[in-house]
């Protein structure tokens, strides 16, 4: 009886799994079912035919403790993973230490491309630092599964990326942050807002910017700060003693605004150009990190004209992710070492940012992320 109830219910999960996979279409993922099913019931029933009962146990056992590390491992690597948040970058969202399940099979997970990118197995053979010159060897386009959605703009997602370094490194680092902008799309920002064609963006209400707040009673106001214990951040308070600049989030702020304390709020809106490290350089002069643009994020078979302003926003992308030699001399533009006008991109791209504005480094610094780089979307907090 026992046994016919044991065999109804492996029927019935069995059932389970086919209808799951036949309506996501992840036929790949039955495969990888049959596969370790087929492996492992070919191992026990060898061991089984052993007839040293003392050698059947200890291959028994070797293999019940083998089967669990890989099938641990290989539903890391395409199913789900924990993951912990390196920095403040998505603060009040997401806090630096917070660790999250993140579903690698909501937009297809990766195949590793190196023995570093294997969980546990890459706590011997952590990932190693690359010079520039030899990019081309960097292997970013890794074998991708079909998941069960796409990327849509305000997920939050966790991502490769190859950062230059100072001693002329490019060094592979995994970031959380959130996609405002698709592939295809045409972004920009003005005074902090974001727009994708010509559509403001509706910014989360735990997104955090920096605030002017003009107050008529210092004491009273700090006072009112304190006793709502809300997790604004008082950044420093201005000469005058009157005026404070607060790292808060829209949340925040709309009760702040309430306060009888407080006169004013408008946002900081920061105008500098960073020419040394933002994305743009020193032929978009007016691009700061609250306005920047419009442009176009690259998508598969979209063509761009090659001048000075393309140059400034797709150069770090192309020679990185493009697999190509892309240089910019005498005002020529040349594609591995041939004089080009056009360019037609090979990936998908996504722009990324934290949503703790004023103290990310995402992609208004080192540019758009290809599809082949992002691991997966948060599902939810653990801790």
């Amino acid at each position: 009886m026992k046994k016919n109830n044991i065999k109804c219910g492996l029927l019935i999960l069995i059932i389970g799994v086919v209808i799951f996979v036949v309506t996501l279409k992840l036929y790949w993922l039955l495969l990888l079912v049959l596969f370790f099913v087929g492996i492992f019931y070919s191992l026990f029933r060898i061991i089984n035919s052993i007839t040293n009962e003392v050698i059947k146990r200890v291959f028994r056992f070797i293999l019940i403790v083998f089967a669990i590390f890989t099938s641990t491992i290989t539903f890391r690597i395409f199913l789900l993973d924990l993951y912990k948040i390196p920095s403040d970058s998505m603060k009040d969202t997401l806090s630096k230490g917070d660790v999250i399940i993140l579903n690698k099979l909501a937009y297809g997970p990766r195949l590793p491309s190196s023995i570093s990118e294997i969980p546990w197995i890459n706590m011997w053979f952590p990932p190693k630092e690359v010079k520039s010159k030899d990019m081309s060897n960097i292997n970013c386009n890794n074998i991708r599964f079909h998941g069960t959605t796409n990327i849509k703009q305000g997920d939050i997602v966790v991502f490769n990326t190859l950062s230059w370094k100072k001693n002329d490194f490019v060094f592979k680092e995994t970031l959380v942050k959130r996609c405002v902008g698709l592939a295809g799309d045409k972004i920009e920002i003005i005074n902090g807002e974001i727009y994708t064609n010509n559509i403001q963006y509706n910014n989360p209400k735990e997104v955090k910017n920096n605030w002017l707040v003009w107050v008529n009673n210092k004491d009273f106001f700090l006072h009112q700060l304190d006793s709502l214990s809300l997790r604004a951040e008082l950044l420093n308070i201005l000469p005058s003693d009157r005026k404070f600049v607060l790292n808060s989030s829209y949340i925040d702020i709309s009760i702040i605004k309430k306060f009888n304390s407080v006169d004013s709020i408008k946002i900081e809106i920061e105008n500098k150009n960073r020419t040394d490290w933002l994305l743009g350089k020193k032929y978009a002069p007016n691009f700061s990190l609250d306005n920047m643009g419009p442009f176009k994020i690259p998508q598969k078979n979209m063509e761009i004209e090659l001048n000075n302003f393309n140059y400034s926003i797709y150069e770090n992308i192309l020679n990185l992710y493009e697999k190509i030699n892309f240089k910019k001399n005498n005002g020529k533009f040349y594609l591995n070492n041939e004089e080009v006008s056009n360019y037609i991109f090979k990936n998908d791209y996504y722009f990324m940012m934290g949503d703790n504005r004023k103290q990310s480094y995402d992609s208004r610094m080192y540019g758009f992320i290809p599809i082949e780089n992002i691991i997966g979307k948060i599902s939810s907090v653990v801790h």
